[in-house]
């Protein structure tokens, strides 16, 4: 290679370690900023139910009367037996334990169909309630549950409604609770 030739590769090659100082120097001069964001996560226990008790209104002899009922505590399982009804045999409220870590919310069907072996269908109007180790908690379906990992307990019972003169036989209906974090 001739010296005008190597002058030229010379020279090209200066100009383009120019530009690159250049450039580099422009990039380091402007301004740029950076800023950090913070990450975070709250692990929640999943919720568990656990039935410990059905619901069961024990034997009820419905006279002819006028809109029979026979209403449930949800705590004592203690009937009241009205309008031609006569309520004996053992009595239960139905009964869960929901453990989880944080509120809830808490749904169940309102209205249960009850079913005889004989004669017309009844139904049930249910209430539930809850207790932690904060005390009683009257949570109407739908509403927040305060759950804590020791358990909260749930005790469901209502008014069933008899029809008048229903005829002998078993009966029974079915209840879902359904709890779910907010």
């Amino acid at each position: 290679m001739g010296q005008q030739n190597m002058k030229k590769v010379g020279v090209a090659t200066a100009a383009r370690v120019l530009g690159a100082l250049l450039a580099a120097t422009t990039a380091s001069a402007a301004h740029a900023e950076a800023d950090t964001a913070t990450s975070s996560a709250t692990i929640a226990t999943p919720i568990s139910i656990i039935k410990t008790q059905d619901l069961n209104y024990g034997s009820v002899v419905v006279g002819p009367g006028a809109n029979p009922w026979v209403a449930m505590d949800v705590w004592t399982g203690n009937r009241f037996c009205a309008n031609d009804t006569v309520c004996f045999g053992s009595a239960t409220a139905a009964r869960f334990t929901v453990y989880g870590s944080t509120d809830a919310n808490i749904s169940y069907q309102r209205s249960i169909p009850f079913t005889g072996s004989a004669g017309p269908d009844m139904r049930i109007d249910l209430t539930c309630q809850a207790s932690n180790s904060s005390g009683p908690l009257i949570v109407p379906e739908g509403h927040v549950l305060p759950l804590v990992t020791t358990g909260t307990a749930i005790g469901c019972a209502g008014v069933l409604h008899a029809n008048p003169g229903q005829p002998d036989g078993n009966c029974s209906g079915s209840m879902t609770l359904n709890v779910d974090y907010l």
